[in-house]
């Protein structure tokens, strides 16, 4: 309790400034009052395709270990997705590349999590549709 409460202290004094800036300073903070091995978890579970992920393995009797598979792919995925777009390459290829690394994911997602777990967590995969779409690589 008293590291939920001090979080939530460092998260409502921290207003201000850019969102990413403010969310690299909670983050920051929040390995500090955690420690390294409690913020992974607490990354984890912030993040909603993990959460997704977890609760499809739980439905379809999957091993829970699947979600780690799979939050590990997506964060392959997107870094590859943004050295993809701050790349030189032209617009085309860009769209072209994105295509196959979510193809790529979808795949790996339909084969951690059969037709019902895939269905059930793409629903909600936007960051899917990111990796072809135009966009300036964030920092």
């Amino acid at each position: 309790e008293g590291e939920f409460r001090q979080l939530l202290e460092i998260h409502e004094a921290d207003a201000g400034g850019d969102a990413r800036q403010r969310e690299k300073r909670l983050n920051e903070a929040a390995r500090k009052v955690l420690g390294d091995e409690r913020f992974a978890e607490y990354e984890k579970s912030a993040d909603f395709t993990y959460r997704l992920s977890r609760e499809a393995a739980q439905r379809y009797n999957l091993p829970v270990s699947v979600a780690d598979e799979i939050l590990a792919m997506k964060r392959t995925t997107e870094a590859a997705g943004e050295a993809l777009w701050g790349s030189d390459l032209g617009q085309e290829e860009k769209i072209r590349r994105g295509t196959v690394l979510r193809e790529q994911a979808q795949r790996t997602l339909r084969e951690k999590l059969g037709r019902d777990g895939y269905n059930f967590v793409s629903r909600d995969a936007a960051w899917l549709q990111l990796l072809e779409l135009p966009h300036t690589p964030q920092p």
